[in-house]
């Protein structure tokens, strides 16, 4: 029976397209250059060094490898902070309690994509409080972490000196980074190429008389929002930001799929990972309304 809903629901994703391909068209190609243009350069150098980094073990050049995992999870973005998590596990550099761990509240959207887009697009100019409440809040919930749920993770420093050489070292992070921004891209674009799905959505029932008290434009924004919400911030830029700046601890669907493919390939638990970006959503929607209401 789940197989045949599956094919159900595929089939009919499938005739979507086919049957609205110029607005599908469109939404790919927009993605394609969102990924092309603004991604792809931003990250992919980054995902090299960083594997270079962990492979040579000069995280060792740290406090601890949990220093190193959190300093680029928060200051690089998402996914580097899984990613990283995930390629010191592999490289046996921490365990897997401690990468679930650092995946727990290291993986968010990077602080320069926050300023530089995001909170200019809301039309929010005093950035310093929103700032600090979403990257305070998982750092404070990172840190009450480790003296409860994860106290057993002791990220004992590992010795210094190199594992691999230097050219072995960066031909696996280029590989790996290859593979992991296609595979950001992919879901960047399919789950935009699914904008149609809301876009349908809302024809349908706008034939309804009902319709016409509900907010079908921002209904629509908002479920792109929830798809894929790198290119469904502009579209709610019209709308009270604190409805788009509740989704960004979790990234909608796009972020969550990325997110368990990297932990997939790690053996660490998605379900784990998504109860901890749940309740760090509700902590910092809490204090948006309080900041907000405060007149920032």
């Amino acid at each position: 029976m789940k197989r045949f809903f599956s094919f159900l629901f595929f089939m009919f994703l499938a005739i979507c397209i086919l049957t609205e391909p110029t607005a599908c068209i469109g939404y790919a190609r927009d993605a394609l250059l969102l990924w092309f243009l603004k991604i792809l350069p931003t990250l992919f150098p980054f995902m090299v060094i960083s594997g270079v980094i962990i492979r040579m073990n000069l995280t060792s050049c740290f406090p601890s490898a949990g220093v190193y995992g959190t300093l680029v999870g928060f200051f690089c973005g998402f996914p580097m902070g899984a990613l990283t998590a995930c390629t010191m596990y592999e490289e046996k550099q921490i365990t897997q309690k401690e990468a679930e761990y650092l995946c727990a509240f290291t993986n968010n959207m990077g602080p320069v994509y926050f300023c530089s887009y995001v909170l200019p697009t809301l039309g929010i100019t005093n950035k310093l409080p929103y700032l600090a409440v979403m990257y305070g809040i998982p750092l404070l919930y990172g840190l009450f972490l480790r003296k409860t749920t994860y106290q057993s993770c002791d990220f004992q420093k590992l010795p210094s000196g190199s594992h691999v050489s230097l050219l072995n070292a960066i031909d696996a992070s280029i590989q790996q980074a290859i593979a992991s921004i296609t595979r950001l891209g992919g879901y960047l674009i399919l789950l935009q190429t699914l904008y149609i799905l809301p876009e349908l959505f809302i024809r349908l029932i706008g034939h309804f008389p009902l319709a016409i008290r509900l907010p079908l434009s921002f209904l629509q924004s908002f479920l792109c929002c929830l798809l894929e919400i790198t290119g469904g911030i502009a579209k709610m830029s019209a709308y009270p930001p604190l409805c788009v700046l509740a989704l960004l601890p979790l990234g909608g669907l796009s972020f969550i799929l990325q997110a368990g493919s990297i932990l997939k390939n790690a053996g660490l638990s998605l379900p784990v990972y998504l109860m901890h970006k749940l309740i760090q959503t509700v902590l910092i929607f809490a204090f948006y309304i309080v900041i907000i209401h405060a007149g920032f």
